[in-house]
C-alpha cells in the first residue's frame, strides 16, 4: 500500500466481540528490508483498535466550530490539489472537524467527538512533548549528515507532507512539518523525535478514518 494513499476503511466495531482485527498483532520489525507489517500501518492499526474501544460509547455529534487546539494537515506529494490535502483538527473542547481528502472512498468534510483521551485538552501535551521545538529542516540536514558520513544517500521522491500544529503545556502555539515521515522512520528507528511525530501523525488519521463520524456535506 502506498504511503499517503487511502486509508483503509474497516467495519464499524459496535461489539467488543468484533474486534478481531485487535487481536495478535503482526510484529514490528525495524528493518526495511523485512517487514511483514511496515512501521506506520502498525501505528495505524493500533490506534484504530484503541479509537474503536473508545468510540463504541462516543456520541458522535460536534455541536459548534471553536479554535483548533492540534490539527493535521497531509498535502500528498504525487496527487495536486487541495481537494486531495487531508484536513484533521481538534478542538479544545474534544470536538473534531476532519476533512478527508476527494481520493478517499468516503470525501468531504466530517465532525465527531475525538475517541482518544490522549489527544484531549491539556492531555494532548504529553504525545507532542518531544515535539517543541521540532524543526523539519535541521532534522533533515542532521539525517543527510549522518547518510553522507555513512558514504550513503537517503531520499524519498514525491514525499507526502505533513504538518502538525498544537497548543502547549504553556498555552504557546507550536508547529512541526516533515515530508516523508514514515520512510523516515523506517530508516531512523532510533529517532524518538521522528517516532513521536509519526505516531501522532497515525492517531489522527485514525481518528480521521473512523466510521462513526457525520458527513457534514457530500463534497470535499
Amino acid at each position: 500500500r502506498k504511503e499517503g494513499g487511502h486509508l483503509p476503511v474497516l467495519p464499524r466495531f459496535a461489539l467488543l466481540e468484533q474486534f478481531t482485527y485487535c487481536s495478535e498483532p503482526e510484529p514490528l520489525i525495524d528493518s526495511p528490508r523485512k517487514k511483514p507489517m511496515q512501521r506506520h500501518e502498525y501505528w495505524f492499526r493500533s490506534a484504530l483498535c484503541v479509537l474503536a474501544l473508545a468510540a463504541s460509547g462516543a456520541v458522535s455529534a460536534c455541536p459548534s466550530e471553536k479554535p483548533s487546539a492540534l490539527s493535521l494537515t497531509l498535502v500528498p506529494g504525487e496527487i495536486r490539489g487541495v481537494e486531495h490535502m487531508l484536513l484533521v483538527n481538534v478542538q479544545e473542547d474534544g470536538c473534531l472537524r476532519v476533512h478527508r481528502p476527494a481520493h478517499w472512498r468516503e470525501p468531504g468534510r466530517f465532525s465527531g467527538v475525538l475517541a482518544a483521551p490522549s489527544l484531549r485538552g491539556n492531555q494532548a501535551a504529553a504525545p507532542t512533548a518531544l515535539l517543541v521545538g521540532f524543526d523539519g529542516k535541521r532534522v533533515a540536514d542532521e539525517l543527510a549528515a549522518l547518510e553522507a558520513a555513512r558514504g550513503e544517500a537517503f531520499a524519498v521522491e514525491g514525499a507526502d507532507q505533513y504538518q502538525l500544529r498544537w497548543i502547549d503545556a504553556s498555552g504557546q502555539r507550536q508547529e512541526a512539518a516533515f515530508a516523508g515521515i514514515f520512510q523516515y522512520v523506517e530508516r531512523y528507528p532510533e529517532r524518538k523525535d521522528l517516532a513521536a511525530f509519526a505516531e501522532l501523525v497515525s492517531m489522527l488519521q485514525a481518528e480521521a478514518a473512523r466510521e462513526d463520524l457525520i458527513q457534514m456535506e457530500t463534497a470535499p
